[in-house]
């Protein structure tokens, strides 16, 4: 039985090595390159899906722009158009990774488990600082400096969250004295591996940028870097990998640290990659 499946899969390798136009090998019966064999196909059976996915979005979107080309939508339909065309295509985006997660899961296609690095910002992001005390009694607040330090909701959770599922680090225009204080206070667990500050930034137009090719040390792929700021303009690239939080000045019932840690949870479950991730987030955010 096993030399009829040896058989099979040299067969398969042979008619998927003539689609691809490689140069024949020799294969020998004792099956020890068979697994290479099954790799071969679970690869290509990857690339045959992520092809069919494309086209039907790329079809979905054709149909909807001459529906409204023809005037066949009226006007005040056009929002909800909009908002139904994206959130079908974030479900389907949800369900591609749910399936390369059951074919992974038999073995059908292999999918690399990369953590992701995540970026976060400080000021107006993770913290709010003032030098007037806020009214909001609800609130605790530390002083550093001339400063009334406030914590934004569920700050610790959010942070102890993506360290389970991501490597932290740090990136404020801030001055590192001032970050570092702050860092000390709410950073308890030490979960942030690499902290960059001012003098990491680029200064132009009178406006600090922040340029992740400006950092010493740190090694990322694009695909796997998500950034969180309330600035999106404060970056000279990787708008795609943007998670733009809203600016937060000490409003009480605020839970967007929690919307994006949840969010952050589900979808790494799935595999999905930074630009996505954004991309979904920023839509429900």
């Amino acid at each position: 039985m096993s030399n009829i499946q040896n058989y099979i899969s040299i067969l398969l390798m042979k008619c998927y090595n003539n689609f691809l136009d490689e140069k024949e090998e020799h294969y020998d019966y004792n099956g020890e390159r068979i697994e290479q064999i099954y790799r071969r196909i679970r690869h290509i059976h990857g690339k045959i899906y992520n092809l069919l996915f494309e086209c039907f979005k790329y079809i979905l979107s054709l149909i909807i722009t001459f529906l409204l080309v023809i005037n066949f939508i009226g006007t005040p339909f056009l929002c909800i158009i909009e908002y139904c065309y994206k959130f079908i295509i974030i479900n389907l985006n949800l369900l591609k990774y749910a399936f390369k997660k059951f074919l992974s899961k038999n073995n059908m296609v292999d999918i690399p488990k990369i953590r992701l690095k995540i970026i976060l910002d400080l000021d107006n992001t993770l913290i709010y600082a003032s030098q007037t005390k806020l009214n909001n009694l609800s609130l605790r607040y530390f002083r550093i400096r001339d400063y009334y330090v406030y914590k934004r909701p569920n700050l610790e959770k959010f942070l102890f969250t993506l360290s389970e599922i991501a490597d932290l680090y740090l990136y404020t225009s801030s001055n590192e004295e001032y970050a570092k204080a702050i860092l000390n206070i709410i950073d308890t667990n030490k979960v942030i591996k690499n902290k960059f500050y001012r003098n990491n930034c680029l200064y132009i137009d009178n406006e600090f940028i922040k340029d992740v090719n400006n950092l010493s040390n740190f090694n990322y792929d694009p695909n796997y870097l998500l950034i969180i700021d309330d600035n999106f303009n404060c970056y000279r690239n990787f708008h795609d990998n943007i998670i733009q939080i809203k600016s937060w000045k000490g409003e009480k019932n605020d839970d967007f640290l929690y919307k994006i840690q949840s969010n952050l949870k589900r979808l790494c479950e799935y595999n999905y990659n930074a630009i996505d991730i954004a991309k979904e987030i920023n839509f429900f955010l």
